[in-house]
């Protein structure tokens, strides 16, 4: 049986976009990493993998 997503999946989804496009835009694509996204949405390398 799948898992079920939390109610309010779209909205920490939306959060984590805006703030990893807030680092992008200040670092550039071809410099930002995996952990610079990480570290500014407060979550593992391994979730924003998820």
């Amino acid at each position: 049986m799948a898992r079920k997503q939390t109610a309010n999946y779209g909205q920490i989804r939306r959060d984590i976009m805006a703030a990893s496009a807030t680092v992008l835009a200040r670092l550039g694509y071809a410099t930002t990493t995996i952990a610079d996204l990480a570290s500014a949405n407060g979550i593992s390398r391994g979730l924003l993998y998820h």
